[in-house]
């Protein structure tokens, strides 16, 4: 397993490489509730997220058929080609559906990468380079949108954000404090970075990289199971706990990398 990208079903802890700057973005709480009505009858803890009137069928952005910039014929909504092959704008921003995977958070990995490198062979800049200058414009531009769902959903955190953004719930970045985490979890948040600031030996380190594990492989279990009843309070409150074990990872990782500077 690599830092890079945490493997859960991967059993064997191997040393992690997490790039430490990127992952402090990913821990964030959700911001004080805006006066927004409830979401489909879902009592959401309004002091973590912000609600906003549409739900997941309603966030597949296909409200209507467009023309062929090129021969002027109608296209449908989800396609990246015209008929007569010239490429077109991405219409269907929802990432799930570019990369044809069912909307949930149990994703194919395999399956999600195949999608994403058989998207790229047909939207790469480089196969334009001789093509109109629309096209050249949409490869990039529809190349760009295709990796960027990629990169999302093939995160764990990244993809519960964007999950529950889809049934609209907004995630949103490090504005909310920490006041309403359960305060125990804090507590033991509090003690893991101590105990990963005081470690002396790399051997130290990987124990407790390896207890992190251990909660980042329940939570995302949890937040599985939650997605499948639409529990969508419960989501958002391991949502919270998968941003703060990331962050764990990724300090772990960088303590391990001084105490293993030739590494």
């Amino acid at each position: 397993m690599s830092c890079a990208s945490y493997a859960p079903k991967i059993s064997t802890y191997a040393r992690l490489k997490i790039d430490y700057g990127k992952s402090r973005s990913l821990i964030s709480l959700f911001q004080t509730q805006r006066s927004i009505p409830n979401h489909d009858s879902v009592q959401i803890n309004r002091k973590y997220i912000l609600h906003r009137n549409f739900s997941a069928e309603a966030s597949k952005n296909c409200e209507a058929e467009s023309s062929c910039w090129q021969c002027g014929l109608r296209d449908r909504c989800s396609g990246f080609f015209c008929d007569c092959g010239a490429l077109q704008p991405l219409q269907n921003e929802n990432y799930f559906e570019i990369l044809k995977c069912p909307v949930h958070f149990d994703v194919d990995m395999k399956y999600l990468e195949q999608n994403y490198w058989k998207l790229q062979k047909q939207l790469h800049p480089d196969l334009y380079g001789t093509r109109h200058q629309i096209e050249q414009e949409l490869s990039a531009q529809n190349s760009s949108q295709v990796n960027h769902a990629y990169q999302t959903l093939k995160d764990p955190v990244e993809r519960v954000k964007y999950l529950l953004s889809l049934y609209g719930i907004e995630v949103l970045h490090e504005q909310s404090g920490t006041q309403e985490v359960d305060p125990m979890f804090l507590m033991q948040v509090m003690e893991m970075r101590e105990e990963i600031e005081e470690a002396k030996t790399p051997h130290k380190i990987e124990q407790l990289m390896q207890t992190n594990h251990h909660a980042i492989d329940q939570t995302l279990r949890s937040i599985k199971t939650l997605f499948d009843g639409k529990e969508l309070t419960k989501i958002a409150e391991e949502a919270v706990k998968l941003q703060y074990y990331t962050r764990i990872n990724a300090e772990a990782c960088q303590k391990l990398d001084e105490l293993e500077p030739d590494h």
